[in-house]
């Protein structure tokens, strides 16, 4: 099978999208396929890994391309979707083709793709609604983008070669409401593997670890930092802080955690000190904006750590998948504080008891997201893209939706 991977950023970003289009590369090309990787050309956006270390986690079968800048207009004037697309005519011979975006592409794209039977499937992981009226000026611009792009679906002819996989069921509710077909529509959460993390003892302190992209408001570093404050400022007892990850309000966060005891930010950490981080913590932070999945939350999950998280698409998703991955919050700093201290009093309770727990939870963790868990359905997505004209979807995925970790 002859397949194209296009990511409207490179590899070297290494959100949570990059890592699953790893992921899906590498697998596809230990299955015998034949994967071009593509990403434009001009990107002058953030990078955060050298283009080395991406090249040493690929496949050394999987083959690295560009596309060239084409900066496409609506009536003469620049789309609100992002310019770059490959050109339809570079995927036309491939067996099925994949496209990491933030939102579904223009409406004259997808004709096109329909008219001349492109098979695509859109890996849409950017695609949330989260804050619909807090005064987020950038979330609420970034929301707004969204729901625009999504009218490009309405009166679409249905179409079984283009798919649309999402990672949470807000996703699905805004692709069905706005046209997609229920058997267009695939919700594929990211695994990780499980192998590589592990729980270990605390060492007697109470840890509360977050990482994410330091960048505010998506990440909610404000909220980040007077949860920090308030957590300490109530705590009957020592409470720490690790806080990793890199971007554009790194120094500055930095900067703020020098002046508190027990408060570490370590900037961006190597995956293994990473892993060992999150195996000698206590509980997970996210104070995210917006959030469409929380592949870091996943990361704590597999370290057995409760997840407190801020109520957005991807982390309620999370943690409505079993009681025990942990609670999601209001967006303020009160609300996540009562959480994290909550927790703080369960530990201080019976710390072996914890310990036992946060072991259980990483197993329930792993029936759900384990690596092995995800391949599957994107093969069966695979099959259906590249079924023969007239052909319905698999039996996996026939009367609606994939089925949910744990659900199907």
């Amino acid at each position: 099978m002859r397949v194209a991977i296009f990511s409207h950023t490179p590899l070297e970003y290494f959100g949570g999208g990059e890592v699953t289009a790893i992921l899906l590369a590498n697998w596809m090309a230990r299955e015998g396929g034949e994967v071009e990787f593509l990403s434009e050309a001009g990107y002058a956006g953030p990078r955060r890994v050298p283009a080395e270390e991406v090249r040493a986690q690929l496949d050394p079968r999987v083959r690295l391309g560009t596309v060239p800048f084409d900066d496409r207009k609506w009536a003469g004037f620049p789309s609100i979707w992002r310019s770059t697309l490959p050109a339809v005519g570079r995927l036309t011979g491939n067996d099925a083709n994949l496209m990491l975006l933030p939102t579904v592409p223009d409406r004259r794209y997808l004709l096109e793709l329909y008219d001349r039977r492109v098979p695509v499937m859109f890996l849409l992981h950017s695609l949330t609604l989260d804050q619909p009226f807090r005064l987020r000026r950038k979330i609420l611009w970034n929301e707004l983008l969204h729901h625009l792009s999504l009218y490009s679906l309405r009166r679409l002819p249905s179409n079984p070669r283009l798919l649309y996989q999402i990672l949470n069921d807000r996703a699905e509710t805004l692709l069905r409401a706005h046209g997609a077909a229920p058997e267009q529509v695939r919700l594929i959460p990211t695994g990780i593997d499980f192998a590589r993390y592990e729980v270990r003892e605390d060492g007697g302190r109470f840890r509360v670890a977050f990482v994410g992209r330091i960048e505010e408001p998506w990440k909610g570093i404000d909220l980040l930092r007077a949860t920090v404050e308030r957590t300490l400022a109530r705590a009957p007892g020592a409470v720490e802080f690790v806080l990793m990850g890199s971007g554009p309000d790194g120094e500055p966060l930095g900067a703020w955690a020098k002046g508190l005891p027990g408060v570490r930010y370590r900037g961006f950490v190597p995956f293994e000190e990473k892993v060992a981080e999150l195996a000698s913590a206590s509980v997970m932070l996210s104070t995210s904006g917006a959030e469409p999945y929380g592949l870091s939350s996943v990361e704590g999950l597999a370290s057995g750590l409760p997840l407190v998280a801020t109520a957005t698409a991807g982390s309620t998703y999370l943690l409505r998948q079993d009681p025990v991955f942990g609670r999601a919050g209001p967006f303020s700093a009160a609300g996540l504080a009562d959480l994290l201290l909550g927790y703080r009093r369960e530990w201080a309770r019976d710390p072996g008891r914890y310990l036992a727990e946060r072991g259980s939870r990483r197993e329930h963790a792993r029936a759900l997201f384990d690596l092995p868990q995800m391949f599957p359905r994107y093969a069966q997505c695979l099959r259906d893209l590249t079924a023969p004209a007239g052909a319905g979807p698999g039996a996996a995925t026939r009367g609606g939706r994939t089925p949910e970790p744990g659900r199907g």
